[in-house]
């Protein structure tokens, strides 16, 4: 993989120390590629506002239109504390850029000045709503066993999940196909919404970079499995969500659904071989990375 090049707003690093009443703040990263025509700015802001346990950090994602620029005028209605922005000057895909945002959400200097117990991340066409956030950090807060609550588009009586049935069908198909080769027993890994404890093994879960940039969260939770060796209901919350929408404009193509099962085997004989992956020792303290592996970054002031 190619060096990135990774940019910091470092205003977004200056803040005053937290309060006691801020111990169990959240940073939502959002990953963004030529998001300018279809981000949903106010709906940030507003967030924001009236929710001050959270804390976002945008990727820009090597954009090429003016999502940039958006970021920055968000960012100036928010207020510094509550938004960061990170510029990776080539695109490198939407697990990258995920990945990246946590490395940057645990360290020190950001996570501690802010209280952050609790990392996530969020689709940034806002498929699902920002207010589901909160329902998820009510879920975490009140299971401490639970290292990550996520979020499920299962269509429950009284819930509004707004999914074609093509859509539908294919979820269904790539949740079986799953199962068979991964058992991950969850029913939908690929929502948008995540939220995970901020411990030493996110860290290490997210250390190294991954290898598909659509079917990351799949391999996300093989990690998991592995790291924590037990099934992954004793660790993982789904949370059905009360709304969710199929946003427009997705860069989901056919042809990824197409190569999907490929890819799944991929992942089959990459972790599930023998001598294939390495278990990982689990430490639940608090993470405080020093060093991250994998892809060379080097950063620079914006």
């Amino acid at each position: 993989m190619m060096p990135l090049s990774l940019s910091i707003e470092t205003q977004a690093l200056q803040v005053p120390m937290l309060t006691q009443h801020d111990a169990e703040n959240v940073a939502i990263v959002v990953p963004c590629f030529n998001e300018a025509d279809r981000l949903d700015r106010q709906a940030f802001i507003d967030f924001a506002r009236a929710n001050t346990a959270f804390h976002f950090v945008f990727v820009n994602d090597g954009s090429t239109d003016n999502t940039q620029e958006v970021l920055c005028s968000l960012r100036s209605s928010s207020g510094i504390r509550q938004v960061a922005i990170l510029h990776l000057e080539e695109n490198s895909g939407k697990a990258e850029a995920t990945r990246q945002g946590i490395l940057f959400a645990q360290e020190e200097i950001f996570a501690e000045p802010r209280g952050i117990r609790f990392i996530g991340y969020l689709d940034a066409d806002l498929a699902t709503p920002l207010s589901e956030l909160v329902t998820m950090h009510q879920r975490i807060l009140a299971a401490p066993r639970i290292k990550a609550v996520i979020g499920s588009r299962l269509k429950l009586a009284g819930r509004s999940i707004d999914r074609t049935a093509r859509r539908r069908f294919i979820g269904m198909v790539f949740a079986t196909l799953t199962n068979l080769f991964f058992r991950l027993r969850l029913r939908d890994t690929q929502c948008g919404a995540k939220l995970f404890r901020n411990e030493r093994w996110l860290s290490e879960i997210f250390a190294k970079p991954f290898h598909d940039r659509w079917l990351f969260d799949v391999e996300m939770f093989i990690r998991m499995r592995k790291l924590f060796r037990t099934d992954l209901h004793e660790v993982v919350y789904e949370q059905p969500l009360e709304r969710w929408v199929d946003a427009e404009g997705s860069r989901l193509k056919a042809k990824d659904f197409l190569l999907g099962p490929f890819k799944l085997a991929s992942l089959f004989f990459r972790y599930i071989g023998p001598g294939q992956y390495t278990d990982i020792p689990v430490d639940n303290t608090t993470a405080q990375p020093e060093t991250h592996s994998g892809a060379t970054t080097s950063r620079r002031a914006a």
